[in-house]
């Protein structure tokens, strides 16, 4: 009984925050319970299978690919200067508004030369096939050793 209140207590934020339109929350709630299983198979008090610390490890390297993906910081882990044109004097984006007073939102970038918008487009292209690998990664790691994951 003790143990169910715990776990009520544990997901309770989790659940609250859940919402059914964006991935995000599966992915929430898919790295709280990978966490809460790795803390468990690292723990040879509690669990008793053999392989208990490769199981561990194994979801240790889920857990980090979905923080990742969760993070998207992918371009600047690319190109660490990537968002350096963000400051206080040049917002993401600026407001603009027409004559009939409805206010527009534009992207506030500079104007780069082609040299810079060839590397930006670079970067943009190769953070996308980081996340799409950390993607394909999180489920193919899950799908070959989710059958093993229990004690």
């Amino acid at each position: 009984m003790f143990d169910n209140l715990k776990n009520l207590k544990d997901w309770a934020p989790i659940i609250w925050k859940d919402r059914n339109w964006d991935y995000k929350f599966f992915l929430d709630i898919l790295l709280k319970k990978l966490k809460n299983m790795e803390k468990f198979f690292s723990n040879d008090e509690k669990t008793h299978v053999e392989n208990a610390q490769i199981y561990a490890n194994q979801m240790r390297e889920v857990i980090g690919k979905i923080e990742r993906f969760l993070e998207d910081d992918y371009e600047t882990i690319i190109d660490p200067n990537f968002l350096d044109w963000i400051t206080e004097d040049r917002p993401l984006s600026k407001e603009v508004v027409d004559e009939t007073g409805e206010v527009h939102y534009y992207f506030n970038s500079p104007d780069w030369d082609e040299e810079e918008l060839a590397h930006r487009r670079e970067v943009y292209k190769k953070a996308e096939e980081m996340r799409q690998k950390d993607i394909d990664d999180i489920f193919s790691i899950i799908a070959k050793n989710i059958r093993d994951w229990w004690d």
